[in-house]
C-alpha cells in the first residue's frame, strides 16, 4: 500500500561535518499496518515522515500510495502535500484556538482543493469522525474548553475526516502526562484498528513503539538498522545499538567457540574463559568475535547452590544491589567479569554481598550481528 525506496534527504552541517536527515530508507506497507520509526532525537525519523507528507523534496529515492508516485527522484515527480490524501498530526496538536470543534475539524474539507464538500456533506462527515473519536457532542465547545487528551482527539479526527489512505502521527503523545498518555496510546491503537487506516508513527519512546506498532523501524544516524515485528526487534536486536536503545540489555563479550550455522546455537567464551551456549540468527564462524545481548527479565536469580536445569546456562555472581520496584526486584549482580542486571520477583529476599546464580535460557543469549 505504502512503498519506500532509497528514501534520501541530507542536511548539510557547517558545524561539526556531521549532516542530519535520512539516508536511503527503504520500506514496503501492507494496508491497515501500523508502522513506527523509532529512535534517539536528531537520527531522521521526522524527516522520514515529512518526506512522505510532501513537506519537503527528499534528496532521492521513491515514494508511492496504492498505485500513485507521491515521489520520484529518477523523473522529478513530486505530488504536493494538498494533493496526497494524506493526514497528519502534529506534536504540537495545532488546534486553533478561535474555532470551535466542529470548524477545527471541518477546517480540511472546507480548504479541499481537490474536491468541493456541501454544508450537509461537510455536518455528516464531522459528526462522523466526532463519533469514531469518542467525542460525540463535542462540535460546539470552544477549543479553548478541551483537556489535554480531547485535543489530542480532536486532532486526530481532523486527520481522519476526509478519509485519506495514510495517517502519519508525530509524537503525538508527548505533551500528556504519564498516565493520560499510557490510556490514549491504547485508545489510537483501538481507533487505528478500528478504522483500518495504515499508520506511519513517530516517537522515541521505547514502550510506546512495542506496545502499538505491527512493524518496527529502528534508526540510527539517518538510516534505518532494524525493521521487524515488536518482538524480533526487542528479543532479537540487530545490533548492539537496537540491543541497548530498546530496553535494558546485558552485553557481554566474547569468542565463537565453532563454526555455527545462521539460527543455530553455539558456545561463546566470555572473557574471562566462561563458556555460555548461545543463539546466533546470523550464524558465525571458529575463533569470531560474539557479543552477547541478554535481557534483564530473561535472567532469573537464584541461589548460588541452586541446581540449573538442563539445557540452562549459569553464572555464579554476587549480589551488588537489589532495588525493589514494585512490580519486580532489580538486582545487580558481578558475574563473568562485569555488573549484570537482572529482574526476580518483588517477594524475592536477596541481600547484597550473597553468593547468587544466574540462570537463563541459550536461546535468551543472541549473538549480535557484527557492526
Amino acid at each position: 500500500m505504502l512503498t519506500v525506496t532509497g528514501l534520501t534527504r541530507v542536511f548539510a552541517n557547517n558545524f561539526d561535518a556531521m549532516a542530519g536527515g535520512v539516508r536511503d530508507a527503504s520500506f514496503n506497507l501492507p494496508a491497515g499496518t501500523f508502522f513506527t520509526l523509532l529512535g534517539p532525537s536528531g537520527c531522521g525519523k521526522t524527516t522520514t515522515l515529512r518526506c512522505l507528507a510532501g513537506l519537503e523534496r527528499p534528496d532521492g529515492g521513491f515514494i508511492g500510495l496504492d498505485d500513485r508516485v507521491l515521489f520520484d527522484g529518477a523523473s522529478g515527480a513530486m505530488v504536493p502535500v494538498h494533493l496526497r490524501g494524506i493526514g497528519m498530526v502534529f506534536q504540537s496538536y495545532a488546534i486553533w484556538p478561535h474555532m470551535t470543534v466542529f470548524e477545527n475539524i471541518a477546517f480540511p474539507l472546507r480548504v479541499s482543493r481537490d474536491r468541493s464538500y456541501g454544508r450537509e456533506e461537510i455536518a455528516r462527515m464531522v459528526d462522523q469522525a466526532l463519533s469514531t473519536v469518542g467525542l460525540s457532542g463535542y462540535g460546539p465547545r470552544p477549543a479553548t474548553r478541551l483537556s489535554g487528551g480531547q485535543q489530542q482527539r480532536v486532532a486526530l479526527a481532523r486527520a481522519i475526516v476526509h478519509q485519506p489512505k495514510l495517517l502519519l502521527l508525530d509524537e503525538p503523545l508527548s505533551n500528556l502526562d504519564a498516565s493520560l498518555r499510557e490510556d490514549m496510546r491504547i485508545e489510537l491503537r483501538r481507533l487505528q484498528q478500528q478504522i483500518g487506516i495504515t499508520t506511519v508513527y513517530v516517537t522515541h519512546d521505547q514502550s510506546e513503539a512495542l506496545a502499538m506498532s505491527d512493524q518496527i523501524a529502528v534508526m540510527d544516524r539517518g538510516r534505518i538498522v532494524q525493521l521487524a515485528a515488536p518482538r524480533a526487534i526487542y528479543f532479537s536486536p540487530a545490533n548492539d545499538f537496537v540491543a541497548s536503545f530498546i530496553g535494558a540489555a546485558n552485553l557481554l563479550a566474547g569468542t565463537a567457540e565453532a563454526q555455527v550455522a545462521a539460527g543455530g546455537t553455539g558456545m561463546v567464551r566470555l572473557v574471562g574463559g566462561i563458556g555460555i551456549m548461545c543463539a546466533f540468527p546470523g550464524g558465525t564462524q571458529a575463533g569470531q568475535p560474539a557479543t552477547v545481548a541478554l535481557r534483564p527479565e530473561s535472567i532469573a536469580v537464584t541461589p548460588a547452590d541452586a541446581p540449573a536445569p538442563a539445557g540452562v546456562n549459569a553464572l555464579t555472581g554476587i549480589l551488588q544491589d537489589a532495588s525493589f520496584l514494585g512490580a519486580t526486584l532489580r538486582c545487580d549482580v558481578l558475574a563473568a567479569g562485569q555488573l549484570l542486571r537482572a529482574v526476580a520477583a518483588p517477594n524475592a529476599s536477596f541481600t547484597p554481598g550473597a553468593a547468587v546464580q544466574l540462570q537463563f535460557a541459550a536461546d535468551a543469549a543472541v549473538v549480535l550481528k557484527a557492526a
